[in-house]
Parts: C-alpha cells; sequence; structure tokens
C-alpha cells in the first residue's frame, strides 16, 4: 500500500504527487496498492518490469495540466535482449485531462495482463501496445472513452495492437476515437468488442481497421462510424482473418448510405465471414453490406436489414486461391438449385453460375475468366 504521509494532499487531484507515486515504486517488488482517491501527476508514472500495478476502485490517476510525456502510465521493459513486460495493470481510473496523450502505453508488451479499469480523456490513444513487442498481451473488462464533447485527434485509435501477438481481448467498449481498435498484428482473438462515437467527439472512421494477419473477431460491434466520407465497420487488408457473430449499426448519427459494413481491400485475401449482421436506425440506411476484393472470401449465413442497400452476399470459394490452396467446394445432396432466372448475367465472380429463361430458350451461364459464357439446354 501507498505511504499516503509522504505525498502531500492525497485525494483531491490537485496536488502533484509525482514524485511520492516514484518513490513508493522505488521501494516496490511486487505490487503497488494505489488506494481510492484522486492523485494528479505531472510525468509518467512508469511501472518498473518486476512491478504490477493495483488500483482500488475509486483510485484516479489524472493527468495535470501541463503534462511533461506521452503517456499517463508507462509499463518499462526488461533488461536488454528480454523485452518483457509481466505483471498486470488492473483496477480505478486512468484520466489523461482532456490533452493530446496516450493512457496506457506498453513499448515491450509481452505476458502482461490489463483489466478491470477505465481510461478516459486520453486523446490520442487509449492503450498502445507493443511498438516492440512480443507476446501474450491480454485485455479484458477495459472502458476506453472520451467524454461528450471531448474532441478526438487526427488518427487516434482506442486500443492499438502494434507487434503483439497470441493476446486475447474480451469486454472492451471503446468510444471516442477516430479509429476504435486497429491490430497490425496476428494471431490475436478479439471478442465481444464494442465501438462507438458521441457525435460531438469528432470522426469514427473505422470501428475495426483489420491490418493483422490471422486474427478472430467474434460477437463484436460496429456502432456506427461517423464521417462527413466513407465510414467502416471492418476495414480488412492482411490475409485469413475471421470475422464471426459480428454485427454492424448505422445509428442516427451517422452518414446515411455513407457506411460500408465490411470492406476486404487487395491484401485481405482468404477471409471468412460467418453469422454476421447489418443493420441501420429507422431512416437510416448502410450503404454496402459487403465490399472491396471478395475474391478467395467466404461468406455464408449472414443476415442484412431491409435498411442495407447492396453487397449482400452469399459465396462459398470452390478451388483456387492463389498461394493458399482452398479445396473445390461440394453441395451435399443430389441438386443444385438455382432459383431465380436473370436476363443476361453481369458482374459476379469467376465460377458464379445463373440461368436465363427468355424467347431464345432456356441457358445456363456460366461465368469464366474471359466473361459470362451461355450454353443452350434442350
Amino acid at each position: 500500500m501507498l505511504d499516503i504521509t509522504t505525498m502531500g494532499a492525497v485525494g483531491d487531484g490537485a496536488f502533484d504527487n509525482s514524485d511520492g507515486l516514484e518513490r513508493a515504486l522505488a521501494e516496490c517488488r511486487g505490487t503497488l496498492l494505489v488506494p481510492d482517491g484522486v492523485y494528479g501527476i505531472s510525468r509518467p508514472l512508469t511501472l518498473p518490469v518486476h512491478v504490477s500495478l493495483q488500483m482500488a476502485p475509486g483510485a484516479v490517476l489524472r493527468a495535470l495540466p501541463g503534462f511533461q510525456g506521452e503517456a499517463v502510465v508507462i509499463k518499462a521493459p526488461g533488461e536488454r535482449g528480454k523485452p518483457v513486460s509481466y505483471g498486470s495493470i488492473r483496477g480505478g481510473t486512468i484520466d489523461g485531462g482532456a490533452q493530446e496523450l496516450t493512457g496506457i502505453l506498453v513499448p515491450y508488451a509481452c505476458r502482461l495482463h490489463i483489466g478491470d479499469l477505465e481510461v478516459k480523456n486520453c486523446r490520442r490513444k487509449g492503450i498502445d501496445l507493443g511498438a516492440e513487442g512480443w507476446y501474450e498481451c491480454n485485455v479484458s473488462n477495459v472502458r476506453l472513452y472520451l467524454e461528450p464533447e471531448v474532441q478526438n485527434l487526427p488518427g487516434s485509435i482506442g486500443l492499438h495492437y502494434q507487434r503483439c501477438t497470441d493476446s486475447l481481448v474480451s469486454l472492451v467498449v471503446i468510444i471516442g476515437y477516430e479509429t476504435g481498435l486497429r491490430s497490425d498484428s496476428s494471431s490475436n482473438d478479439f471478442q465481444q468488442v464494442h465501438v462507438w462515437n458521441f457525435k460531438s467527439n469528432g470522426d469514427l472512421k473505422v470501428c475495426f481497421a483489420c491490418n493483422g494477419w490471422n486474427d478472430t473477431y467474434n460477437q463484436c460491434y460496429a456502432d456506427s462510424p461517423i464521417t462527413a466520407e466513407m465510414g467502416y465497420g471492418f476495414y480488412v487488408t492482411r490475409p485469413f482473418q475471421r470475422i464471426t457473430n459480428c454485427r454492424v449499426y448505422n445509428n442516427q448519427w451517422a452518414t446515411d448510405e455513407g457506411v460500408i459494413g465490411i470492406f476486404i481491400a487487395d491484401g485481405g485475401t482468404h477471409g471468412t465471414y460467418l453469422g454476421n449482421h447489418f443493420t441501420a436506425r429507422e431512416g437510416h440506411r448502410i450503404l454496402r453490406a459487403f465490399d472491396g476484393n471478395l475474391d478467395a472470401a467466404c461468406i455464408v449465413g449472414n443476415s442484412y436489414a431491409t435498411t442495407v442497400s447492396g453487397g449482400l452476399v452469399c459465396q462459398l470459394p470452390s478451388g483456387g486461391g492463389g498461394t493458399s490452396r482452398m479445396p473445390i467446394a461440394s453441395i451435399a445432396g443430389d441438386r443444385l438449385n438455382l432459383s431465380r432466372p436473370v436476363d443476361t448475367p453481369e458482374g459476379g465472380l469467376v465460377g458464379d453460375l445463373a440461368w436465363s429463361e427468355d424467347a431464345r430458350g432456356s441457358m445456363l451461364w456460366v461465368h469464366t475468366p474471359s466473361g459470362w459464357k451461355k450454353a443452350r439446354l434442350e
């Protein structure tokens, strides 16, 4: 427990407690326990590799005006060649005072747990993990938010995984940032993450920036990109993403017909998209549920409300796949039913089938690499 007798006016938020906290850290070899109260600090609280931080539910670390540093709390790495961070940061509230700060910065993120806390009014980033990181930096039961009227910054991110793999993230709420959650790493699992903004916070351009490789997003909620231009629920740029049982919503603050639910960039191949739901508030619409490079994407079992204008896709990739081999798709049972006749088909992907019925007779169409080809049925 902190020796509060050495720290001045502990608990009122006006006094600079930086010196007292640093003295306590210097003497600590396990967990620094911070009791209820508001602790003003003028520079980063830097946790040594061997020290965890445990804050009481009513404890607040608040960046004082004119704060000198880039983050309120920094977890220092171990010795050179062993860039681990170890331990945990838990409980209480980390308050950036609406300054251009990051709440928690862990440059060498490895074997660390962040949980059961709030990070508020840190306008640059809520949590920034692993610019030179490693693996297993888990986050759970965390709320990262800007209060109403607190403006985000261009390029701001709520939760950023830079170079930290094999991590688990669950029960996270992110409010107010230009990008909600961004993964540039690989093999991480994100579940039950809810991203949204107050309109007064500024743009929410991308709820989930899926720049990692082989990540999973399950039961995540992309709640209304807010931007004067195009906004995205999920923006996928790397292969082997799996987005399942998620929701994309267009609320009263979002631009009507200005939202793409899931956009797959050219590099976002071989993704799987199962059981997701796309909808909008009454009087608003999502422009397209899916858009971009859909080749080699498995898109099955998703649902689309009447408020979704286009991009309603159901497809199983069949063979091919470029650098990643994919088995030929087979249909169980004794038939393939093309239930709706069309005129001359347009668009589509190589391998698509269609049939038409007109004065020329019945014809089966196959989309080949050189375009749609037809065969008369007799």
